[in-house]
């Protein structure tokens, strides 16, 4: 499988708690259901990288946002659309295996801002013993939650709600569990995710005072080119009312591997809760 780079107790934690966002799969867990039909590959998903790496909040004191963002991963049945399944294969567990080997670390929660439940079954693929369901609703120390917040892709950047929602998850794990880490994904792992994760840097290092182009500098840097879609860039600077002129950033250019299309989820049936 091709990687890039380097880089407590029980209780009845799961049932009710987040009130609306436990409904939608965020602690309260979620539906995971994998829906059927023809399945086609993402384009450009087999040669663009895996994951990225924690981004880096202060360089003085080694600290790091602990939220990785990678590609959705793929069930075994995508194996027959790959020209090498055997290297390029990409899974949930794949993911969680690889980011808790390489980062020596935990991985507590699955956000999934794709708007397709075609791609995997949570709930049936990750071992029973680390999910909600097979647990009973009941919370223990391996448990990793898995959060489906929908979004749009193509040329839309995430919702408001979306925003804040996955904002909200990620801080509640940051702060509950601050020594592990958190997946976040869409198609890709660049546009809708760097969107989410640079909107819950600017929220959490508000005392530091990071601005959206620092942001996307350092997204970037975890996650080479970071975001390339121009809209994307323009409404992280309008959603927090920066000027984009004056902090003269660039949008970089589209990986060769993404190919000459401009699709994300396109033509996938909506998830349904």
């Amino acid at each position: 499988m091709a990687q890039q780079g380097k880089g407590g107790g029980r209780g009845n934690f799961g049932r009710g708690f987040g009130g609306r966002g436990a409904a939608r799969g965020g602690f309260g867990g979620g539906p995971g259901g994998f829906r059927g039909g023809e399945l086609k590959l993402p384009p450009g998903w087999e040669e663009c990288p895996p994951y990225g790496n924690p981004v880096e909040i202060n360089k003085d004191d080694g600290k790091y946002f602990k939220v990785i963002p990678s590609k959705v991963p793929l069930s075994r049945s995508y194996d027959r659309l790959l020209k090498n399944a055997a290297l390029n294969h990409y899974t949930i567990n794949d993911a969680i295996s690889s980011v808790e080997q390489q980062f020596q670390g935990r991985v507590s929660l699955v956000i999934d801002l794709t708007k397709s439940n075609r791609y995997y079954d949570f709930n049936r693929e990750v071992a029973p013993l680390r999910t909600l369901a097979g647990n009973g609703g009941y919370y223990t120390e391996d448990t990793i939650i898995h959060c489906k917040i929908p979004c749009q892709g193509h040329n839309q950047s995430p919702d408001t709600f979306a925003v804040n929602h996955a904002a909200f998850e990620i801080q509640r794990m940051l702060s509950w569990r601050p020594d592990d880490y958190i997946i976040v994904h869409c198609t890709h792992g660049f546009n809708r995710t760097g969107y989410v994760i640079i909107n819950t840097m600017v929220r959490l290092a508000s005392t530091v005072g990071f601005s959206i182009a620092r942001c996307l500098k350092r997204f970037a840097m975890a996650r080479p080119p970071g975001i390339y879609k121009d809209a994307y860039i323009d409404d992280l600077f309008r959603y927090h009312h920066e000027c984009r002129a004056a902090a003269q950033v660039l949008t970089p250019p589209v990986p060769s591997w993404k190919g000459l299309g401009d699709e994300d989820d396109e033509g996938e049936p909506e998830a349904r809760e």
